[in-house]
């Protein structure tokens, strides 16, 4: 997740459904009774579902600032 800012996470009160869908390239909507797990398999959710983001166009630096284009 290096160079990725973090995505805004919201959550879903859904009878059905995925314990967390992407909404749009920065925003995870998480099924409420995702936490009601064991914090590992709510790390490996939000993860897999993280790595299945698009690409950011840009990096960002230490301070979240866009990294400048060369």
């Amino acid at each position: 997740m290096a160079g990725r800012r973090a995505p805004r996470l919201v959550l879903s009160f859904a009878a059905r459904g995925h314990w967390v869908e992407a909404e749009d390239h920065e925003t995870l909507r998480c099924n409420w009774r995702l936490i009601e797990q064991p914090i590992a398999v709510i790390e490996q959710v939000i993860a897999r579902a993280i790595a299945a983001l698009p690409p950011e166009e840009r990096g960002f630096d230490l301070f979240d600032t866009p990294a400048p284009t060369s």
